[in-house]
This record gives structure tokens, sequence and C-alpha cells, in this order.
């Protein structure tokens, strides 16, 4: 039996960008924050902007 847990995708990945956000010294374009997480800048753009909107 898999005994690592089920968890919500849309958090960890939320994660991962606030993390990309957390290792910058300064402020960054869309493309650098998504590769920084893995993702594609359409992606990134709508965690940030839910982000955003959330404070």
């Amino acid at each position: 039996m898999d005994k690592e847990r089920a968890g919500i995708q849309s958090v960890e990945v939320g994660f991962a960008l606030l993390e990309g956000l957390t290792r910058s010294r300064g402020p960054l374009m869309l493309k650098d924050v998504a590769a920084s997480a893995g993702m594609s800048a359409a992606k990134a753009h709508r965690y940030l902007v839910s982000f955003q909107r959330l404070g």
C-alpha cells in the first residue's frame, strides 16, 4: 500500500510559485517566475491573479 497521502495539486502548484518568488532578490518578469516554478507563463499568471485578489 502506498503511504503517500493524496493532496490538493493546486495548493502544491501555488506553493511552488510562492517558493520561486521568495528566492528572488528583486523584481521578476512573468516568464522568470514561471520558469522558477516549472510551469508555463499562462499558468503562473492565473495563480498570480488569484494571489493578488486574495491580498
